[in-house]
């Protein structure tokens, strides 16, 4: 019997081995289905934390996200912004019918809100226009003063954020388009560059940077340790702003963007536009959240209850799982991260299983045992009846006797010991075999029978 409970215990020990101890950092998982399906994110979640890779949770990953977007103008900021079209045009009439110094005055206090504000001229590019004529007209403003550094503040101020943003001569004059584009090549030899990325519906997006409509799929010269806020315009109302910057020179950031809320991806089908779909905003969720991968999963599709998994990493083509039924979620799972040896919430019964079938078979080997003590004493009784077939060397005893029918009865009792023993056994083996084979749901519960063949009874503990 303690051989049987040695080999069980080191099946359980040995299928424990199995999980695996490769780490993954920040991996986050998100649902491809609408409504959000909460039970396939946490089961996946579950799982991946099972195989030791070090998840975020769904609270987390929103609160990241949050802090990506461009902070939202305050009411006296939005305050300042409506007077501005009044200060503006006040500033243009003292520039070309009063005196430049009253001009100064009244722009320069507009062109530094707007500098100090660009969180604001993301979401507004009417703001960002007359701030933008607002700046070239304070350039002409100082030039004509002969205060040069003064126009060469305003100069770079412009080049660096707004830098998709043309100069033409229909507006702006000639010596000043000069000094902008020269100070746009000084940009330009930084060769520091951002590329706003969108590869759901281009044809039918416009994006903006710092509230000037920008390229998509096009590098972007900017300027290091500075905030560009991103947006991306699909016709939908009130679209997210987003805020990135670029610490180091000689750098490329690739900004994937997507339309509205990132997690309202609704995957519908298995075709390839629905797949790219997911995978834009997968991409935008990963690259916002600052994440080295993330896992999307669908348990729906529409038509029938199916299972379909992604995996994006960073540099990788995105890695899809076939659909399969929802009992195939392990297997999806293992399709995408084939470096481990994933153990599921589902799969993790197996070591419930493997007790069950431990147990199942030390108790079955308990009642063995108890059988096999009993063979003499039922011989015994089987000669004190008169069977003289097999009865050589034993004592034939008078059935009648009270000390013969003590033993008859002890017997008894251990015989039917031992077949509940066999069946309490072999429903344990039965139902852990049940379990490894189908994966049912975990259960905290164990059963530790405990028996003797010395007793008459069995004791069955479990612990809910």
């Amino acid at each position: 019997m303690k051989n049987v409970l040695l080999i069980a215990s080191a099946l359980m020990l040995g299928s424990f081995n199995l999980s695996a101890q490769t780490q993954l950092p920040n991996v986050a998982v998100v649902s491809l289905d609408l409504p959000v399906n909460r039970n396939a994110e946490q089961t996946v979640l579950k799982t991946l934390s099972n195989a030791d890779v070090n998840t975020i949770s769904s609270q987390d990953l929103a609160e990241r996200l949050e802090s990506a977007k461009s902070p939202i103008p305050t009411k006296e900021i939005a305050g300042e912004f409506a007077k501005m079209s009044v200060q503006i045009s006040e500033g243009v009439e003292k520039f070309f019918y009063d005196s430049e110094k009253k001009s100064i005055a009244k722009l320069q206090p507009v062109f530094e809100l707007g500098m100090n504000n660009i969180s604001v001229l993301a979401r507004r590019a009417d703001y960002a226009d007359q701030i933008f004529q607002a700046g070239i007209l304070l350039i002409r403003a100082y030039e004509v003063r002969k205060q040069k550094e003064k126009a060469e503040a305003i100069v770079q101020a412009i080049v660096e954020h707004f830098p998709t943003q043309t100069f033409t001569a229909s507006v702006i004059p000639p010596k000043v388009i000069k000094r902008l584009e020269d100070a746009r090549q000084n940009l330009v030899r930084s060769k520091t560059t951002l590329t706003l990325v969108n590869n759901e519906i281009a044809d039918q997006c416009v994006a903006y940077l710092n509230g000037f409509v920008a390229p998509l799929n096009e590098a972007i010269f900017v300027k290091i340790d500075t905030d560009y806020h991103v947006r991306l315009d699909c016709g939908l109302q009130n679209p997210t702003v987003w805020q990135t910057r670029l610490e180091k020179p000689n750098t490329t950031l690739s900004v994937p963007l997507t339309a509205g809320d990132p997690f309202n991806i609704g995957i519908s089908s298995n075709d390839s536009n629905a797949r790219q779909k997911a995978e834009t905003a997968l991409k935008a969720i990963m690259f916002w959240a600052n994440l080295d991968q993330i896992v999307g999963v669908s348990e729906n599709l529409k038509i029938t209850p199916k299972v379909q998994v992604v995996r994006i990493q960073s540099g990788e083509k995105p890695k899809w799982s076939q659909s399969s039924d929802k009992r195939g979620m392990d297997n999806a799972l293992m399709s995408v991260f084939p470096e481990l040896d994933l153990v599921s919430p589902k799969r993790s019964t197996d070591w419930l299983g493997w007790t069950f079938i431990g147990t199942g078979l030390a108790t079955a080997g308990g009642g063995a045992v108890l059988w096999a003590t009993t063979l003499d004493k039922q011989k015994e009784l089987e000669c004190g009846y008169g069977n003289r077939s097999d009865c050589d060397g034993i004592e034939i005893r008078d059935p009648d006797s009270s000390d013969f029918k003590a033993d008859q009865d002890a017997i008894d009792t251990r015989i039917l010991g031992s077949y509940v023993l066999y069946g309490i056994g072999g429903a344990l083996v039965g139902y852990g075999l049940f379990r490894v084979i189908t994966h049912q749901p975990k259960e905290e519960i164990s059963f530790s029978p405990t028996f003797s063949p010395n007793s008459t009874g069995l004791q069955v503990h479990a612990h809910f």
